[in-house]
């Protein structure tokens, strides 16, 4: 039986009591029949020479309807006794056929739109992914519309699309219009004005807070307003502003009526007015049109109507604004919410009454399927200490405890309290940790001491745990935060009780909710027991831990505690066949960094393992065992762990302050690398995860406070390559990404790295990671954030590396494209000129590899360029610098078998934009000498060149042809069928300095030759060409000095071009007024009387005088000068005019009115001439 694409069921027929039955004889995943023993050769063999024969020897067989034969299990003896057979619906689950409750079952068929609240492993996700299957199953033909899963995590987008996958539901068309999207890839596909726009995150929404509080301070101050003190720390507490920005972003600006008093944020009536007009503020500068970024989390999504269905998973986890964007996204309001507010890490404040408060349905999942008895205790336990610090439920309908269900009753499972000094005697953790059903969770900052004292890779944080679930977890150290140091203040002695605690409403803190959120999560990952692994005698936390040693004790000493009536069995250990499964499961689930641990512990050469169980190896070889003996150390008193707590503390407030540093143990910021580590590094501060991280976003104000200690040589010995290449986590989606990504990331950071830029080795410039639907590197990003570091590592960086594809949501992005890029928008600024001191850098590298392949210069690139997407191939980006045709030319003269894979077209081709151009108006530009292999290579390229590469860009190929115009020569002669072809407005188009491709090629000798050329050819360009194009003076052109000209200016100093003139005479004498002549004929006047001299001397005609008679013809007679040069062309022009019939009529009017001479007097016209002429 066909169970999805790629797994089956396997089948027999028995007969049990008289009756034939279907016998389920295997499962046969992934298609692999051959690992099946009941597919083996020799049992199928058999089979068939059992049953073959027998079953060929009765004949035909008959057809019966089936509701004639008998009820497949009725009592045959007694038909009163007989019993209508129920039938359940069996859902396949991660791989697991099962059934769902009646609860579960109301969930999937509640009508939508609908809130579905459930605990920790009480089927949410199980009830999405059905309530999809439900939809697509009641689809008769293909959705208009798609059907969306949508979640904040990437890892649960990935891991719920696979088991869709699994389902055969998936497999039909409908089916397979179901996406499966993170809310960020969402906003990405559905958001276009985004398109461009960098996506910010929760420390630039810190930032902007800080800076806009900062300006609130000085307003006041110069208004010389009084603020309360209870106000100004209102302003301190930043964190919970943005909480409170996450939730007010649902109801503004549409309902602020909505916003509850009840939550501390808002019950004061000035605070909850500052915060409403600060969101609005913060909300009118994201969404100016200017700006250049966007937050996911408050963006207004413009489009409406997008999915035909929307599930949204884990909906605690977004802000109001984003689910009410999904809520606009869902057609006719078909949209499920799936979440449990009691697994919200980010926020203090619940949105599930903002989601019902617009006629929602609402369907609960109190039962937890998943953890035993006593772990939901603990759990229990967890949820009722934090009711009490934060002051009740997060809203009414938040569930105050979970439930488990009945057979996890009966399995209460096993808890324990393990003190850190007494690990080394603990040999069950011992034993689990060296298999794959044992994980440990802990928080970031205990992450490496996890793995070095319990040796085994599965270490997790709450965040990455989620979502995920193993038969054994030990939380380690999730007690020691600042936030229970906090809470432990505030709670009493006395032990947990069972019913609920609720502190007074006025006495609750929301803050306390996410950390208690994720010991939540972490205690709820364990199916069959769970370990705490903490120091209860550490007295900051003592008022917290003890009463909640004393829970746990308890339920260990309880007499239905599984430890005590059905001992474990003793753990076998994994072998490396398990922990390969686990690492490809790990993958699949998009937990790398876990998956990338175990093949570095368990598969590399020379490790030992447990090799797998065989029956000549009854007792395998185990793992290396746990360092429990690191664990004998006493405690430490928080205090003494933490010794620099309160200089951190001051250093911070003094920051913020303005003021200097007055703190006894100022002197050890900068003493021992120990201590600064400690220092620097060691202690969260806000939302940044040391004061280093801290300082340095607070650079301007420091050093300040720091004096006389300076911030740089701080620097300078932080910046160790191990700190840089460490993990820098701030939320889910930094995944790999490294302290150096993120400083690079930063604009205002990035330039501190030039205090170690050649310590820091090229790998880790280049390493990759996955951000959203784009791939990037810190060097990628240092290209636009601190360019002026380039030029100084360029040549540190392999060849080959500026040339790796890095892919994109379309097509893919090179180092040395991306360069381009930002060269171009940087023309005439410093930028341009640091980029291109990187290129000239990169272009000395010694080739001794190709860099890139053929295909790879033809693919296309995608950036964004000025708010505008542009494509660019390589070869293109290569072509627009003199150092990019350098490494072309190297390329193909170490390579020449690439010349054959470059189509000619590659060379030609167009985009859309008008600052990107074609790779041979690049190579016409920067390299002659590869313009002449072109050439030779490609003898077709006249009939392969596009008329429209001539006039594109505001022709700005001509003009480049006037440096390269034997090329262009070239191009025409051979295919004259181009002139014709170039559009009229091609060649008087306004582009450089205002002029035109005909006033450049008017500029030089062959240029005006080409001119000819181009009019002879085309004749009716004459009458197109506007006689303004001509005429009008081009002043200080930036190019050739050509000065205050017109083209005409530049015809009538040269007597090659006079023919031009003759082709033009009717459309250019009349426009201009004789004192415009005047101008235009001055600065040549001595080459026009020496060629008319030499017309009058040969008797004969010549290219211009056409032009110059009929200028004589139009304007003789209102012309009058003083000017000797003048009179003599006057002259002259008479003279020739006389001998030239054709030129004489009676209403032929004089250029230049003669001078009274003798010459004049009738009978002397023949002594006249003659004196003209000699004169």
């Amino acid at each position: 039986m066909r169970v999805n694409h790629s797994d089956r069921l396997l089948f027999t027929t028995v007969t049990v009591n008289g009756k034939s039955c279907l016998l389920l004889l295997d499962v046969v995943l992934n298609h692999d029949y051959h690992k099946s023993r009941f597919l083996k050769p020799q049992v199928l063999r058999q089979f068939l020479e059992q049953n073959v024969p027998e079953a060929l020897s009765k004949g035909e067989l008959t057809f019966v309807k089936a509701d004639s034969l008998p009820a497949l299990w009725a009592n045959p003896q007694s038909k009163e006794e007989e019993e209508p057979i129920e039938y359940q619906k069996a859902t396949f689950y991660n791989q697991t056929f099962i059934t769902l409750s009646d609860i579960q079952e109301k969930a999937v068929k509640t009508p939508l739109p609908a809130v579905i609240s459930g605990a920790a492993g009480s089927g949410k996700s199980c009830v999405a992914l059905a309530i999809l299957e439900q939809a697509v199953n009641q689809y008769t033909e293909v959705p208009e519309k798609p059907l969306l899963y949508v979640t904040q995590s990437a890892k649960l987008a990935e891991t719920m699309h696979s088991m869709w996958l699994q389902l055969p539901a998936a497999q039909t068309e409908a089916g397979k219009k179901v996406q499966f999207l993170t809310y960020q890839q969402f906003l990405a596909q559905e958001a276009s004005e985004l398109k461009h726009k960098k996506a910010q995150h929760k420390t630039d929404c810190m930032t902007w807070l800080d800076n806009h509080i900062a300006s609130y301070l000085n307003a006041a101050k110069a208004a010389k307003q009084t603020l309360s003190n209870d106000f100004k720390d209102f302003l301190k507490n930043t964190e919970s502003m943005y909480q409170a920005f996450r939730y007010l972003s649902g109801y503004l600006p549409d309902n602020p009526g909505g916003i509850s008093a009840r939550h501390e944020q808002f019950k004061n009536d000035n605070e909850r007015q500052w915060l409403i007009n600060a969101y609005t503020s913060y909300k009118k500068t994201l969404d100016d049109e200017k700006n250049t970024a966007f937050h996911p989390e408050f963006h207004t999504l413009k489009q409406s109507d997008l999915f035909d269905l929307v599930v949204v998973d884990e909906a605690q986890d977004l802000s109001g604004l984003e689910l009410k964007n999904l809520r606009r996204a869902a057609r006719n309001g078909h949209i499920a919410y799936c979440m449990d507010s009691n697994q919200s890490l980010k926020d203090t404040l619940s949105q599930r009454q903002f989601l019902l408060s617009s006629g929602v349905s609402h369907v609960e999942l109190p039962v937890t399927y998943r953890c035993p008895g006593h772990v939901v205790d603990l759990a229990n336990a967890i949820l009722d200490i934090k009711q009490r610090l934060t002051g009740g439920l997060a809203d009414k309908l938040e569930y105050a405890r979970i439930i488990p269900s009945e057979q996890q009753k009966a399995n209460p499972g096993l808890v324990q309290w393990v003190e850190p000094n007494e690990l080394a005697k603990n040999h069950r953790l011992k034993q689990l940790a060296q298999t794959t059903q044992f994980a440990v969770v802990t928080l970031p900052q205990w992450k490496e001491k996890a793995k070095e004292l319990f040796n085994t890779p599965l270490v997790f944080t709450p965040e990455e745990i989620k979502g995920l679930e193993y038969p054994h977890i030990a939380a380690y150290r999730l007690f020691d935060h600042d936030t229970c140091n906090d809470a432990s203040k505030k709670i009493n002695h006395t032990a947990v009780k069972s019913q609920q605690h609720r502190a007074k409403a006025e006495q609750g803190d929301a803050s306390f909710a996410p950390h208690f959120n994720q010991l939540f999560t972490a205690f709820t990952r364990a199916t069959q027991s769970l370990a705490i692994v903490e120091d209860s005698s550490v007295h900051q936390r003592k008022n917290l831990l003890t009463p909640l040693k004393q829970t746990t004790l308890k339920l260990t000493q309880n007499p239905n505690n599984n430890n005590n009536n059905n001992p474990e069995p003793k753990p076998i250990p994994a072998s490396q066949q398990d922990w390969i499964n686990e690492a490809n499961k790990l993958k699949h689930l998009g937990k790398s960094e876990q998956a990338k641990a175990i093949e570095q512990q368990f598969t590399q050469p020379n490790r030992r393992v447990a090799p797998s169980p065989v029956v000549n190896n009854p007792t395998p070889a185990r793992v290396p065992a746990i360092n429990l003996d690191k664990g004998k150390a006493k405690p430490k008193d928080n205090k003494k762990s933490n010794p620099f707590q309160g200089l951190v503390e001051a250093v911070v407030k003094a920051t913020e302050e303005g003021t200097p540093l007055k703190h006894p143990d100022r002197n050890k910021l900068s003493a021992t690398f120990a201590k600064m580590k400690q220092i620097w590094l060691g202690i969260p501060v806000r939302h940044y995860p040391n004061l280093f991280i801290y300082a340095l976003n607070h650079h301007k104000t420091i050093d300040q406070t720091l004096t006389p200690v300076s911030f740089n040589p701080v620097c300078e010995k932080l910046f160790t390559v191990d700190w840089l290449s460490s993990l820098y986590r701030e939320n889910e989606s930094d995944e790999g990404r490294s302290f150096l990504h993120y400083l690079c990331e930063e604009p205002k950071i990035a330039p501190f790295l030039a205090l170690t830029l050649f310590e820091i080795p090229p790998h880790l410039w280049t390493k990759k990671i996955t951000q959203g639907l784009d791939v990037s590197s810190p060097l990628l990003h240092l290209m636009s954030n601190c360019a002026s570091l380039l030029p100084r590592i360029a040549d540190r960086i392999p060849l080959e590396k500026w040339f790796e594809e890095y892919p994109r949501e379309k097509d893919c992005l090179s180092l040395w494209v991306q360069l381009c890029f930002i060269w171009l928008i940087a023309e005439k600024t410093p930028i341009n000129a640091h980029i291109n001191a990187a290129l000239k850098k990169i272009s000395t590298i010694t080739l001794t590899k190709p860099p890139f392949s053929p295909e790879q210069l033809i693919r296309k690139n995608t950036a964004v360029l000025n708010h505008v997407e542009v494509t660019m191939t390589l070869l293109q980006a290569l072509a627009l610098s003199p150092y990019g045709c350098h490494l072309i030319q190297q390329y193909l003269n170490k390579y020449p078998e690439a010349w054959t894979k470059i189509p000619v077209d590659a060379w030609l081709e167009i985009q859309s934009k008008a600052r990107v151009i074609p790779a041979m108006e690049g190579l016409m530009h920067n390299s002659s000498g590869l313009m002449d292999q072109l050439i030779d290579r490609y003898p077709d390229l006249p009939f392969a060149t596009p008329p429209s590469i001539l006039s594109q860009n505001n022709s700005r190929l001509l003009a480049y042809c006037i440096d390269e115009l034997p090329f262009f020569t070239w191009l025409l002669t051979k295919n004259p069928d181009l002139i014709d072809a170039i559009a009229p407005t091609a060649w008087f188009k306004s582009g450089f300095a205002k002029s035109t491709p005909l006033y450049w090629f008017s500029t030089t000798p062959q240029g005006r030759q080409l001119l000819i050329l181009i009019l002879e050819k085309n004749p009716k360009l004459i009458d197109q060409i506007p006689a303004h194009t001509w005429l009008t003076r081009v002043a200080g052109t930036p190019q050739n000095g050509v000065g205050n000209k017109s083209i005409v200016c530049w015809l009538l100093q040269d007597k090659a071009s006079y023919r031009l003139l003759d082709l033009l005479a009717d459309k250019l004498i009349d426009p201009l007024s004789m004192d415009e002549w005047y101008a235009h004929l001055a600065p040549v006047i001595a080459e026009i009387t020496t060629f008319l001299q030499d017309i009058a001397c040969q008797s004969g005609s010549a290219p211009g005088l056409d032009f110059f008679m009929r200028l004589f013809d139009t304007w003789g007679r209102d012309f009058s000068s003083e000017d000797p040069r003048f009179q003599q062309v006057n002259e002259l022009l008479i003279c020739l005019k006389s001998r030239s019939p054709m030129f004489a009529s009676a209403g032929s009017l004089l250029l230049f009115t003669p001078a009274k001479t003798p010459s004049s007097v009738p009978g002397n016209e023949e002594q006249t001439g003659s004196m003209e002429f000699q004169h």
